[in-house]
């Protein structure tokens, strides 16, 4: 037997105070629709749930065992109904991004552009590597991931832009002359590299011109946009990195970036997202970067 919360409800309403009309004018419905509410309920039952036949409008012994369990039921229902709502409205301002750390000022600028649109939502950054990331993406713990490297097909992706690898050097520095830079001209050098395992092709080819021209590759140890800004401006050493500035014209104060002309790797940076996409803020984010700048 199915139980209608409505029944119950006009049920326990009665029973509150014992009177349809005042019941009805809480429910704001009529008498009569209230009355076969109840009459409905007690079919549905088997049972009277009171007795009619008095003056005064009285519960049946059947009635006082089922009013407090259904007025325990109603109370229940309505905290799912107030959990679902709350479940709700946070699925609808509540934006879980995954980013990896190597261009973090550009995503700020993003972020900031997406937030004086939506000023409701509530985007959460975690960073990590883009392995990590996508991994979350496809067990949904991620609604959104600002991602480097190819975009996987099982994932739909927006590229962001993309730009080459090459040398991140201070502004001051004898390599920041020219628009490019011959690896013979780095011999005798040291240049940091990101960890050999994040870079996999690229760090390859470095080696093999470095085994032509004396030069040491070091990894460096920490891979993120700041650290790299950081490093190069403190210890005024070149390191290997993408350009992970949008516009080219643009790099952050103290430093430039030059292409090694032996280097042909290129970097994409792209926003991905799981191939059911959530509604909301982060369908808003989503829309945000589709249609561009």
């Amino acid at each position: 037997m199915e139980l209608d919360l409505k029944l119950l409800q006009a049920f326990a309403e009665v029973s509150n105070d014992l009177s349809f009309s005042r019941a009805a004018r809480r429910l704001n419905t009529t008498q009569p629709r209230l009355s076969v509410r109840v009459q409905t309920l007690e079919q549905r039952l088997g049972f009277a749930l009171f007795h009619r036949g008095s003056r005064r409008l009285e519960l049946t012994p059947e009635g006082e065992q089922l009013i407090e369990p259904a007025v325990r039921v109603l109370r229940e229902a309505e905290r799912a109904r107030e959990i679902a709502t709350a479940i709700q409205q946070d699925l609808r301002t509540r934006v879980r991004l995954g980013a990896s750390p190597l261009f973090t000022a550009e995503r700020w600028l993003i972020l900031e552009r997406f937030a004086s649109e939506n000023p409701q939502a509530r985007p959460r950054v975690v960073t990590g590597p883009t392995p990590d990331l996508l991994a979350q993406l496809r067990m949904e713990t991620l609604d959104l991931g600002f991602l480097v490297g190819a975009p996987p097909d099982d994932l739909e992706s927006v590229v962001l832009w993309t730009s080459g690898y090459g040398l991140v050097v201070p502004t001051d520095s004898p390599l920041a002359e020219g628009d490019s830079i011959p690896f013979a001209r780095l011999a005798g050098l040291e240049l940091d590299t990101f960890p050999r395992e994040a870079i996999g092709p690229l760090y390859s080819q470095l080696g093999r011109l470095s085994a032509e021209c004396p030069v040491k590759l070091v990894d460096a140890l920490e891979g993120n946009s700041e650290a790299i800004l950081q490093h190069v401006s403190l210890t005024r050493r070149a390191v290997v990195a993408p350009r992970w500035w949008r516009d080219e014209n643009r790099p952050p104060d103290g430093v430039v970036f030059r292409p090694i002309v032996e280097i042909d790797h290129a970097v994409s940076f792209y926003m991905a997202r799981s191939s059911k996409p959530r509604p909301g803020a982060a369908a808003n984010l989503w829309n945000l970067i589709a249609r561009g700048p």
